[in-house]
């Protein structure tokens, strides 16, 4: 009997070590896998410098500031993002930039192939999808999609709140631009900024009393940087983006970095992701 619960027992132990043996030679395939893959395809082989006023660093500081809409997510992956937000980014950056396709005009409607257009001329693909685009507070139609005409309309759907808040009051500073090269031969880009955001208001919006780091503790008012009670002239500030700038370069160094990650391709920028540090 004894030797029969021994044997049991070797046995148990033996199958022990066989299934240890085997998470172990697992942990080390992936291991070795994600090595060859930083190995050939991720590592950066090498970094360049570009300078903020040459024509390349001018037409990235330029495309930068046309993600703005998505400051309200802080960090954030092209990849993650919603259909709506896709949709929401459209609407708004070509309102603020492009000026063409004009959501916004009574009467007036937008080819769903423009809208598919516009998102790839930003991001490099057609991964977006033609629906309603919503109302971000009470979720109905705001721009109606007809599938069967391929075109938007502005909704007749009657919204029971105010205006959106919006941050008029918003300004960006680029710190340097990378150009990275990937062992894979990949071309990426590196764009870091500061930016700094006014109140967060809606209806009448006076002029802001404070500057914070990012959009979410604007929204929360805290974290203010800059704050009007330490200027006997405030307003003055604001007769000049020059003057601003003053502002800026006294607090530079406490507003987070934000990170614009691109890729070059087909001899064009298109965002990847968006980290702040």
């Amino acid at each position: 009997m004894r030797r029969k619960k021994k044997k049991e027992r070797q046995k148990r132990q033996f199958d022990q070590r066989k299934i240890l043996f085997v998470i172990l030679g697992v942990i080390a395939f992936i291991v070795l896998i994600l090595f060859f893959k930083w190995l050939l395809v991720d590592r950066v082989v090498s970094r360049e410098e570009i300078v903020l006023t040459s024509d390349e660093g001018v037409s990235l500081v330029y495309k930068t500031k046309a993600y703005a809409y998505f400051d309200k997510l802080g960090s954030y992956k092209e990849s993650l993002l919603t259909n709506q937000e896709k949709l929401w980014f459209v609407v708004e950056t070509d309102e603020m930039f492009d000026r063409n396709l004009l959501f916004y005009t009574e009467g007036k409607t937008v080819s769903g192939a423009d809208v598919v257009e516009f998102y790839k001329r930003y991001f490099g693909n057609d991964d977006i999808k033609n629906e309603d685009i919503l109302c971000p507070i009470d979720n109905k139609p705001i721009f109606e999609y007809d599938s069967e005409t391929g075109v938007y309309r502005y909704s007749s759907n009657i919204h029971a709140h105010g205006a959106l808040p919006v941050i008029y009051d918003k300004y960006a500073y680029p710190i340097s631009i990378e150009k990275l090269k990937k062992a894979n031969g990949e071309i990426l880009y590196e764009v870091k900024m500061h930016k700094m955001f006014g109140d967060y208001c809606s209806d009448i919006c006076e002029l802001t009393s404070h500057f914070y780091g990012t959009y979410e503790d604007s929204l929360n008012q805290e974290n203010a940087i800059v704050k009007k009670e330490d200027y006997d002239n405030w307003e003055d500030y604001f007769a000049s983006s020059q003057e601003i700038e003053k502002i800026y370069s006294t607090y530079q160094e406490q507003f987070p970095v934000y990170k614009y990650t691109f890729v070059f391709e087909n001899n064009d920028y298109y965002l990847i992701n968006v980290k702040i540090n």
